[in-house]
């Protein structure tokens, strides 16, 4: 049987020269379906990921009230202050205390509310000048994260899907992998044909050998004209 080269129907192809299996559909098909899956992970992760880097300065905004206050002056003791925030919450066990940081800031007074197994605080603010309770949050963790930043942190981690959310995330950060290294060798093989596409014809002579890879690209080419 005799096998014709389909750029030179003239010549037969050396059975040397038969075209091999390749995995670029394989490959094309991992890459795609695989990418489906993570595609919607990857757009969260990046935005919830960029949002938490701004958490501070939305913790500001946010909790303005309770991490603020306009007094200015000689501070109250910590004893004071705490025993300020305990006139609140009278029968919580005491946790830590984390004084104001800088002036014109109240100082924060955690206490176990009940939710330790879940990493929860309740955070009291006092001023340190009045000695007054400037309201409390529930903080999350031994930073004391507030409930901004918990809820950017948990849409990050689970998607605010609890366990389901939380596998889907590291089931689809473990394909991450899989999808570069697809792209790569689609993107290598894409280049080596399109090399060889232009490459001359070192068989043929004259004006076919240098239209070779004009008239493989170009439809209703014709080589005797």
């Amino acid at each position: 049987m005799t096998l014709l080269d389909p750029d030179r129907p003239d010549a037969p192809v050396d059975p040397a020269r038969r075209p091999r299996r390749s995995l670029r559909p394989l490959l094309t098909r991992l890459h795609f379906y695989a990418g489906t899956l993570v595609a919607p992970f990857i757009v969260i992760a990046a935005v919830s990921g960029a949002l938490y880097a701004f958490t501070p300065q939305l913790e500001r905004v946010v909790h303005d009230d309770q991490l603020f206050t306009d007094s200015r002056g000689e501070l109250l003791s910590l004893d004071d202050q705490v025993a300020a925030a305990r006139e609140v919450e009278p029968d919580l066990p005491l946790l830590a205390v984390r004084p104001a940081p800088e002036e014109g800031m109240t100082t924060r007074v955690l206490f176990d509310d009940g939710r330790t197994d879940a990493s929860r605080r309740l955070a009291v603010f006092v001023d340190p000048v009045e000695g007054e309770v400037q309201g409390s949050l529930t903080a999350y963790g031994s930073s004391g994260s507030l409930p901004v930043r918990t809820w950017v942190d948990e849409l990050h981690r689970s998607l605010h899907l609890g366990d389901a959310g939380r596998l889907y995330s590291e089931l689809a950060a473990s394909w991450l992998g899989v999808i570069a290294l697809a792209g790569l060798a689609l993107w290598w093989t894409g280049r080596r044909r399109t090399a060889s596409r232009w490459r001359p014809d070192r068989g043929a002579s004259g004006r076919r050998r240098r239209s070779r890879g004009t008239a493989r690209s170009a439809p209703g080419w014709c080589w005797a004209c």
